[in-house]
């Protein structure tokens, strides 16, 4: 990729902030044909935030990263993607999963 000069000259600054490193984040995967996942009720996004948390703690990290063509049942509960026509339950995006007030 070609930048003008004066981009070019700027100082970098990491996406995430100067404090997180890759290695302070863990992989989490919310996909309903995880084991892990098929056993827990996540139906509402107080359950997600509670997995979530645990998740954390138990691998020591600072957050998490995950989700790309994962299949969440989350998804059905929420009216905003009730539609007619075929389910809409698979994540198209990439989520990292920080504290509240992160960059």
């Amino acid at each position: 990729m070609h930048l003008p000069d004066d981009l070019q000259n700027l100082p970098r600054y990491p996406l995430l902030g100067p404090h997180l490193r890759r290695s302070d984040l863990c992989p989490i995967s919310l996909d309903v044909r995880q084991p892990e996942i098929s056993r827990l009720e996540l139906t509402t996004y107080e359950q997600l935030e509670a997995h979530i948390a645990e998740h954390l703690l138990r691998h020591q990290a600072s957050g998490a990263i995950g989700g790309y063509l994962e299949k969440r049942d989350l998804y059905r509960s929420s009216p905003h993607f009730r539609t007619s026509g075929a389910d809409r339950c698979i994540h198209l995006g990439i989520d990292i999963w920080l504290p509240a007030g992160s960059p």
